[in-house]
């Protein structure tokens, strides 16, 4: 039974218009079952009836920022903090190995119909600074985010944005 299961997922995961990395996801996680279930950690030819299966979680993030520059040391240190509003949309669906293989269920229509998403807005930070340290060599840092803003999904949770650090050097020679 676990080998028609995989079979079916496959089947359902080749007609749906999922991502092929969605795909890719799902038939792996069945993979993962089917080998747990040869292996005697389950009972072989038994079937699935637990919440076996994925949490499918998607950020849709906008933002606006403004943003000014600062020059210090005779113009050879700038410095331009970002205030940004970020308006964020979550989305939310449980997929168990049952749901995506039954006839009367639409895995992407359960995801995108507007009932699991939330909307949220946040405020961050992001700050970018240049330094020239001679004449030929001149040294950059990005930090984007510094505030680490969350936004909350409707099924329990969140998804949390972690500050990101760029550094570079640039030589003119």
């Amino acid at each position: 039974q676990i080998e028609s299961l995989v079979a079916a997922l496959r089947t359902e995961a080749g007609t749906t218009s999922l991502s092929d990395d969605s795909k890719a996801l799902l038939t792996s996680a069945v993979g993962a079952v089917n080998s747990a279930t040869t292996q005697g950690t389950a009972t072989t030819g038994s079937q699935i009836d637990n919440d076996t299966g994925l949490e499918l979680r998607y950020l849709d993030l906008r933002e606006f920022g403004v943003g000014y520059g600062f020059s210090f040391m005779e113009d050879r240190l700038h410095v331009a903090p970002v205030l940004k509003i970020l308006k964020g949309e979550t989305l939310f669906s449980r997929l168990t190995i049952s749901d995506a293989t039954a006839e009367d269920k639409n895995v992407e229509d359960e995801f995108t119909d507007g009932t699991n998403s939330m909307s949220s807005t946040e405020i961050s930070m992001d700050l970018g600074a240049l330094y020239q340290a001679t004449d030929c060599v001149t040294v950059g840092f990005v930090a984007r985010d510094i505030t680490s803003p969350s936004f909350d999904i409707k099924g329990g949770g969140e998804i949390k944005l972690p500050a990101t650090f760029r550094a570079g050097v640039a030589w003119l020679y």
